[in-house]
């Protein structure tokens, strides 16, 4: 009994052996395991690093396609006559003012030089000086006094904000400041001030015009002040203001504020728009629009002085002579306008 009893712990040796082969066995799958879930996420990182590179590398190559065509735009004709325009303003606005100094320092020189011809002449270049600085910085703050708009906040008109802000945005502005006119007439004009540029807008523009008419017609304000015409016409407006009966004779104030330059406009505005016929359709309203009252601004001398600055100028002025080569009649660019 002593010895099957000593007999039966090594007959249970094998099991103990093949419970520790398997446990080793099992401990090798798991590493094998856990070396594959190692290679298998190896492989997923390489990958994503892959498309990430492959991300960025496509991201580059947009930009590079956006750089491409903005080089292509910034080579278009458009942006070379705007360059253009925006030069001739600057100068124009230098000698305009420049010339009205000279006129103003001859007449001191001619005044002063019996006395002291030195003194004479230091006086009239200092008053020509004066004169120029006084009637560019004037001029503004001219215009904003004769048309009597009241300003806007930014929310108390949220569709016209909307129109403007996404205006502003395709055309490359900065956002204007806004004021209405309280008038029936369907009107609006742009200047600049020390502020930036304003749009004036009437209330009757407001009620009159669809939003996609608002929007050509908002375009063409903007364009003023997307090629600089609005400064020259800001200081053309104001010289004629400013100098009365001259700058209201004839066509002086329209060659100041600047011949063409709303047809001119039309053509920015439109191929911002992609639509010309809604700025017709809005041309065509203001040409039907109603009479200017007699307390109207539209009836009064100063709109009649600076009227070339407004969308439609040929208030109260539908004549046919001035249809005559006058690119910035308002019916002519009506016409022209649904003609494409």
């Amino acid at each position: 009994m002593a010895e099957a009893n000593d007999a039966q712990p090594s007959r249970s040796q094998p099991p103990k052996n093949r419970s520790n082969q398997n446990r080793n066995r099992s401990g090798s799958n798991q590493n094998r395991n856990r070396n594959r879930s190692n290679q298998n996420r190896n492989r997923s990182n390489q990958q994503r690093n892959g498309g990430q590179r492959q991300g960025q590398g496509q991201r580059a190559s947009n930009r590079e396609r956006v750089v491409a065509a903005a080089v292509v735009v910034d080579n278009s004709e458009v942006l070379k006559k705007i360059a253009t325009d925006r030069l001739n303003a600057e100068r124009w606005i230098w000698k305009a003012s420049g010339s009205v100094g000279a006129i103003v320092g001859v007449i001191v020189f001619g005044l002063t030089f019996w006395i002291n011809l030195a003194g004479a002449i230091l006086l009239a270049v200092l008053t020509a000086v004066a004169v120029m600085l006084l009637f560019k910085k004037t001029a503004p703050l001219t215009i904003e006094n004769n048309i009597g708009a009241a300003s806007l906040d930014e929310g108390m008109l949220p569709r016209v904000d909307a129109i403007i802000s996404g205006l502003c945005a395709s055309m490359g502005v900065e956002t204007p400041r806004l004021a209405v006119l309280d008038d029936p007439i369907p009107n609006g004009c742009a200047y600049t001030s020390k502020m930036g540029p304003t749009v004036v807008f009437t209330s009757g523009l407001i009620q009159t015009m669809s939003v996609l008419e608002l929007e050509a017609v908002f375009a063409h304000l903007l364009a003023h002040v997307r090629s600089g015409s609005v400064s020259r016409g800001t200081a053309g407006a104001g010289m004629s203001l400013l100098l009365g009966p001259i700058g209201r004779r004839g066509a002086t104030s329209h060659r100041w504020i600047g011949e063409g330059s709303l047809y001119r406009a039309d053509e920015l505005a439109v191929s911002t728009t992609r639509y010309p016929v809604s700025l017709a359709a809005a041309l065509a309203k203001m040409e039907q629009g109603p009479l200017a009252r007699p307390d109207s601004f539209f009836a009064s001398r100063q709109y009649d002085t600076i009227r070339w600055l407004f969308v439609d100028p040929s208030v109260a002025r539908r004549a046919r002579s001035e249809e005559i080569a006058n690119l910035d009649a308002t019916s002519l660019r009506r016409q022209v306008l649904e003609e494409r």
